[in-house]
């Protein structure tokens, strides 16, 4: 055979073969996408909880039903993925055929469970059903004063079913206040979510959450002169009350900034160091306060005059590309655009703020979501703000958050609805990583520590004053134990009078709060004994436990020549507070008041006097 018919053969062949493996890889490219289109599965889920597990486990039974399309396909492995968060335990698996041994695989971030059917039946729509029953983690918390239920679902195809069923703890009650998504059935003792699953389930039984607050600050001043520093204590919100137990030592000074932050202030002499606790209860509700809600409008007014101060963590370069009137749009443009990273580790000065997250997207923590969120939505004129808290998960892999001895904690966003006039808090981070809806509705898992309207980066939030890096300084814990909340005010009276205009005087008058929650509108009222007052009531609007208001009160002291003695009591909601006797030197008034005919008088008696020295002397 010559060079040329060997040449020719060769190539031949080559293309032969390769025309083979070709049609072979269409084929099984083909297989494995029908595969996976030609099955229909259907799941009926079932959990019952138990109020009483110590070990947090919850029974769980799973009934699957595969059917099948295609008259010559078979399935015969059956796999289920499950979030580490989530682990499972003691599987029980069978089919219609009998028991099967189940094939455990874990991964970095779930575990895996194959299933190898016995004797899969084939054939147009014939179906082959999966029998499971074990024990799962993390689906059921009983803390504080709410049961919390987290379901992950399972990943799924778009003719698949799901029904879920949650069976609540037999002969316990709480009420339903909050579930994601909407279930289809809710009785006394059994919630059924049927269609609409997505990507995890949550639900909240109970009104409120309480938290035990053990926070700690370590102030320094290394200067060699006097300094003062500011605090930031967890706030009151629209959707939070503090109650203080006790700090330690008390503020020089106690106020609230424009951004409604609960602020302490510390005056520190040359080279001193200070440790400051704080210890309290946060109860947290996932619906607006009524009681606070008018005192928050009010707060806007002034609030909305800084949200749009050039901060550099909310600038952007370019033009953000959602041109909308709507908070939602870039909600769901951050949640697009950024990625969670869950092996990022925060330390010290690294957030990167909204420009430098589009820049990196796939670097992405919480405070990136935040940061781009509120950039874009501020460039067309919307009222959003940061928040920055502590958060509580179970589910590290769904609802990230940083638990290491660095108090690291977590960042979400508050937007003002104009329609509705109050501040919405919103986590574009959690519904990235877990699928549950935080736009529409909030929980009971953020406890708010630092607002930041004004400034992007102040005040610092608790767990940021630290004397070395590292340490835990924010200790928080659920609680269920009875709350008592105490309103309490005292008045003190300065006993100066001050001089004001023609015949009337003025004295400072001091309202402290020494309860332990915030009081709101506070109703003041004095009467007086020998004075008539300029005005006897006034209204406080807001007070933070160990704050105070000093107003000045005018009045005008009955006549007298030389002094009047003066009595005012200060009363708050009915309860006296305080009662002082002022001695009002009203000789001023009368000097002012008859300036002219004393000079007179005074003058004649003068000449008069004058007169008869010189009349004695003349003698």
């Amino acid at each position: 055979m010559s060079a040329r018919n060997k040449s020719g053969l060769f190539i031949q062949s080559f293309v032969f073969l390769f025309a083979c493996l070709l049609v072979l890889l269409l084929a099984l490219i083909f297989t494995s996408s029908v595969q996976a289109a030609d099955f229909r599965t259907a799941y009926s889920i079932e959990y019952f909880i138990q109020d009483d597990s110590t070990l947090n486990l919850t029974k769980t039974a799973y009934t699957i039903q595969l059917t099948n399309q295609q008259p010559d396909l078979v399935i015969k492995r059956f796999t289920l993925s499950f979030p580490r968060s989530f682990g499972i335990s003691n599987i029980i698996a069978k089919d219609d055929n009998g028991s099967i041994i189940p094939q455990i695989t874990d991964k970095e971030r779930s575990i895996e469970v194959s299933f190898e059917l016995n004797s899969p039946k084939a054939g147009l729509n014939e179906v082959n059903t999966l029998y499971l029953d074990f024990q799962q983690k993390n689906i059921f918390h009983s803390k504080g004063t709410i049961w919390e239920v987290f379901i992950p679902t399972m990943e799924s195809k778009p003719d698949d079913s799901f029904s879920i069923s949650v069976y609540l703890p037999p002969g316990k009650h709480k009420k339903l206040s909050l579930a994601k998504p909407s279930p289809d059935l809710v009785s006394f003792d059994k919630v059924v979510w049927n269609s609409n699953i997505g990507k995890s389930i949550y639900a909240v039984f109970g009104g409120t959450q309480q938290y035990n607050l053990d926070l700690a600050y370590h102030l320094s001043n290394p200067n060699i002169y006097r300094v003062y520093t500011d605090l930031a204590f967890p706030p009151d919100t629209l959707y939070q009350q503090i109650l203080v137990t006790n700090i330690i030592p008390k503020p020089d000074l106690v106020f609230s900034d424009t951004d409604g932050n609960y602020m302490g202030r510390y005056n520190l002499n040359a080279k001193e160091e200070k440790y400051v606790t704080f210890k309290g209860v946060a109860v947290v509700s996932a619906l607006p306060r009524e009681d606070y809600i008018d005192y928050s409008k009010k707060q806007f007014e002034d609030q909305r005059k800084t949200l749009f101060n050039p901060q550099p963590f909310w600038k952007l370069d370019n033009e953000s590309p959602v041109q909308s009137s709507s908070v939602h749009d870039y909600y769901q443009y951050t949640i697009d655009t950024l990625t969670y990273n869950f092996n990022r580790i925060i330390k010290g000065n690294s957030r990167m703020g909204a420009t430098q997250a589009l820049k990196f997207p796939d670097q992405a923590v919480c405070t990136e979501y935040s940061d781009l969120l509120i950039a874009s939505a501020r460039q067309h004129g919307l009222f959003v703000r940061e928040i920055q808290g502590f958060a509580f998960a179970n589910e590290q892999e769904l609802r990230p958050v940083q638990q290491d001895e660095s108090d690291i904690l977590h960042s979400w966003v508050e937007y003002y609805d104009t329609s509705k006039q109050i501040w919405i808090p919103i986590d574009p981070t959690w519904e990235d990583t877990s699928g549950i809806d935080y736009f529409n509705s909030f929980d009971f898992n953020h406890v708010v520590f630092a607002i930041h309207g004004k400034k992007a980066d102040y005040p610092y939030p608790a767990g940021s004053y630290k004397s070395v890096a590292g340490g835990k300084d924010v200790r928080i814990e659920p609680s269920d134990s009875a709350l008592t909340i105490v309103k309490k005010v005292a008045g003190d009276i300065s006993t100066i009078p001050i001089p004001q205009s023609d015949d009337q005087f003025g004295v400072e008058l001091k309202i402290v709060n020494i309860g332990n929650a915030s009081l709101l509108n506070i109703p003041i009222t004095v009467s007086v004994i020998n004075a008539q007052l300029q005005q006897d009531s006034f209204t406080i609007p807001h007070l933070f436990p160990g704050e105070e208001k000093t107003e000045t009160m005018v009045f005008t002291p009955k006549y007298s020549i030389f002094s009047q003695d003066v009595t005012l009591k200060v009363s708050y909601d009915g309860t006296e507070l305080s009662t002082e006797i002022i001695h009002v030197p009203t000789i001023v008034t009368t000097i002012k008041n008859n300036l002219y005919p004393l000079l007179f008088v005074g003058g004649g008696l003068f000449i008069l006097i004058l007169l008869l020295r010189k009349r004695n002397d003349s003698s």
